[in-house]
């Protein structure tokens, strides 16, 4: 009977051995789990952060070509702004000239004809009868 209670008790402490065993692999599967899911969730962290500054950086670099487009059409005005000043002033000056030698040449050729009848003693008769013509009736 000895013998039975004790094979019974060694069946006993092998069965909460192997319990036991199944308890700590258990526990290792489980912690085992949860690490990886904590990797899972670190690297899908990661990826998030490395998608919101791969876009931080695409938003940045959009706005820093389109400041450098602005500025570059800015300073492409002002430069054509400035020749088209230029050619602005430039043809006001020429067409001031041009009236100002109209109006010389208008003056010559008037003083040159005056000149030419008032040196011309026949024209000068000739006009004095017909103003006296006319004026006789």
């Amino acid at each position: 009977q000895h013998n039975k209670e004790r094979a019974d008790y060694e069946d006993q402490l092998e069965r909460k051995r192997q319990v036991d065993m199944l308890d700590v692999q258990r526990y290792m599967q489980e912690e085992q789990l949860k690490k990886q899911e904590e990797m899972v969730l670190r690297q899908e962290e990661q990826r998030r952060k490395t998608a919101e500054y791969e876009a931080k950086l695409r938003t940045q670099t959009e706005l820093a070509k389109a400041a450098a487009e602005a500025d570059g059409r800015i300073r492409q005005e002002r430069e054509n702004h400035d020749l088209i000043l230029e050619k602005v002033k430039l043809e006001a000056i020429e067409k001031r000239d041009t009236v100002l030698k109209a109006i010389e040449d208008g003056g010559k050729m008037i003083g040159d004809g005056l000149s030419s009848y008032l040196d011309d003693t026949e024209k000068l008769r000739n006009t004095a009868f017909t103003v006296t013509a006319v004026a006789a009736g």
